[in-house]
């Protein structure tokens, strides 16, 4: 009776992965609600019917968004001043997957955060990206599920006390629904 070896597999210790060193605030030109829902009609055709008959996949957008978002991120950068936070570059490219993009430092994810919520607040219903983290109406969702095809709301994230100050607190409203 021959016995083989048994393969040899290096596990080592779990490792953290890597945290990148930018994280990406945008608003995204079609809908990660939309783009979720195709991955999941795709891996299993039953579920095709949530995006058969949907008009566009693009969200919203208007030159009066464009003018709101610059105020209100200009307004948030002069209150910022006495914190000593540097504020990132906002772009507004013409062509590709963002219609608003702006890259902060990793050291600056609360300040990201921040930003997220003050887009949000002046672009509602309208989805915004910070990195893995999705924002809807104020509300951060993030993907879970064993293929990361299910939106889920992100309650471990919060954003600093001196931060919220500054943007105000949100304004009572009922639990939207991420669709």
């Amino acid at each position: 009776m021959s016995r083989r070896p048994f393969p040899v597999w290096p596990r080592g210790a779990g490792r953290r992965r890597a945290r990148a060193e930018q994280i990406i605030v945008g608003v995204p030109r079609d809908c990660p609600m939309w783009k979720i829902l195709a991955m999941r009609a795709l891996f299993k055709p039953q579920l095709k019917d949530a995006i058969q008959h949907r008009r566009s996949t693009a969200q919203r957008w208007s030159h009066a968004d464009r003018d709101a978002i610059s105020n209100a991120l200009n307004a948030l950068r002069d209150r910022l001043e006495s914190t000593g936070d540097s504020f990132p570059q906002i772009h507004f490219p013409g062509a590709g997957e963002y219609r608003m993009i702006a890259t902060c430092m990793r050291e600056q994810d609360e300040l990201a955060k921040t930003i997220a919520i003050l887009l949000s607040r002046h672009l509602p219903r309208r989805w915004i990206v910070v990195g893995k983290l999705m924002v809807r109406d104020e509300r951060f969702y993030r993907r879970s599920g064993r293929f990361n095809l299910v939106l889920k709301s992100a309650r471990d994230v919060h954003v600093r006390h001196d931060l919220r100050r500054i943007i105000g607190n949100r304004p009572n409203a009922k639990l939207s629904d991420p669709s």
